[in-house]
């Protein structure tokens, strides 16, 4: 879970923001806990410390990356490092209605197709860079991206075997595309 944004279009730290009695951060952790053996929160070097949950199914643990201000890509190798799994599921702090069973599909996609490397979702006719589910080893990958100067998510798909999940295949188990909501500003809460 990518949690080291500095919230600048919110204002105000949006991942401690009270969305239907919890803090925002808790609601894609909810989610992913359902899924995962063990969430891992990556935030900033010089981030906040975050306030994890306590009532979920999987155990959850901070990882700090080690770039202040390194973006998403920093935050996916930090995280990749740290998993114990072959298999990840990437997403942002920021994606409180994420569908377990559009998660749950993703997963599947990649264990059944050796040949993935990172399964992204296809909205509308582009792709969106999270919720991912990517095979941990490709943080090999980030790594490289990062020092030769790189800081895109979308230059990391770009550089593994990535594959689109098309929208006739997700959309009716997610129609109102739940799991592609991110806040970004206050008028985006309900």
């Amino acid at each position: 879970m990518l949690a080291g944004g500095k919230s600048t279009r919110y204002g105000k730290d949006k991942l401690t923001v009270i969305l239907r009695g919890r803090p925002m951060l808790h609601h894609p952790i909810a989610a992913l806990s359902m899924l995962c053996e063990e969430i891992l929160v990556v935030t900033g070097a010089d981030g906040p410390e975050r306030k994890l949950p306590f009532d979920v199914l999987a155990p959850c643990r901070l990882v700090h990356d080690d770039r202040p201000d390194g973006g998403p890509l920093v935050g996916l190798a930090a995280g990749l490092r740290e998993s114990n799994t072959p298999i990840s599921i990437v997403a942002a702090g920021d994606m409180p209605e994420m569908s377990q069973a559009v998660l749950r599909l993703m997963l599947t996609s990649v264990r059944d197709n050796e040949d993935v490397d990172a399964l992204v979702m296809q909205d509308v006719d582009t792709f969106r860079p999270l919720p991912a589910v990517v095979r941990t080893r490709t943080g090999e990958v980030a790594e490289k991206l990062i020092a030769d100067g790189k800081d895109s998510l979308n230059e990391f798909f770009g550089a593994v075997a990535s594959r689109t999940l098309p929208e006739n295949e997700w959309r009716p188990i997610d129609p109102r595309g739940a799991t592609l909501w991110d806040v970004d500003t206050p008028n985006q809460l309900p």
